[in-house]
């Protein structure tokens, strides 16, 4: 009897349960294409959000991972899909009298298609919410080098400034000498000497 169980179960597992999921496609059509349009609504919400990240982080100069990339290609051919999907739907619904005598094997085949690109779809949203860090920074365009310390050579255009900086000094005439220029130039070193 045990022998007997085991080929009924076995019988059941590898005819009846494929059977039923195929017709299941014609069964549920109605529901698998409504989840298919669900769920594509939230990959595509999901994919707004990435790409606000992926605009915050080019504006910040940084590079956006090759995997982030391929993502956006994968969405947007399965985004084609979806849309293939649903004009297919339009067109089964459009067939004799308005649903009243649907085309059963365009109703299977749309259906199983929508199941398999919502699996797709599921798989989409998963990965595109994983995606915290996408970006990372560029590297540097030029190798910067650090600028040498003057070490106490004088430039000629200064010595020219500091000898008319100095009879204006020595010259009755003058009661005030302004110097200005951008920070860090070295008036106040300038002074000092």
């Amino acid at each position: 009897m045990d022998i007997l169980s085991n080929v009924v179960e076995k019988f059941i597992d590898c005819l009846i349960q494929p059977v039923v999921q195929e017709i299941g496609y014609l069964v549920y059509y109605e529901s698998n294409i409504r989840s298919l349009d669900n769920e594509s609504q939230k990959l595509e919400n999901i994919r707004s959000g990435v790409q606000l990240g992926v605009v915050a982080a080019r504006r910040n100069l940084q590079v956006i991972s090759p995997n982030v990339e391929a993502w956006f290609t994968s969405v947007n051919k399965t985004t084609a899909d979806v849309e293939g999907v649903m004009q297919g739907r339009a067109e089964v619904e459009r067939g004799c009298f308005y649903v009243w005598c649907p085309n059963l094997k365009s109703c299977y085949l749309l259906s199983r298609r929508a199941n398999r690109i919502e699996l797709a779809v599921l798989g989409l949203q998963t990965e595109g919410n994983n995606y915290v860090d996408f970006a990372y920074p560029a590297p540097p365009a030029v190798e910067i080098e650090a600028i040498p310390i003057n070490n106490g050579e004088e430039f000629d255009s200064r010595k020219l400034k500091e000898e008319e900086v100095m009879a204006a000094l020595r010259d009755e005439r003058f009661t005030i000498i302004g110097i200005w220029g951008m920070g860090g130039v070295g008036k106040t070193h300038w002074l000092r000497k």
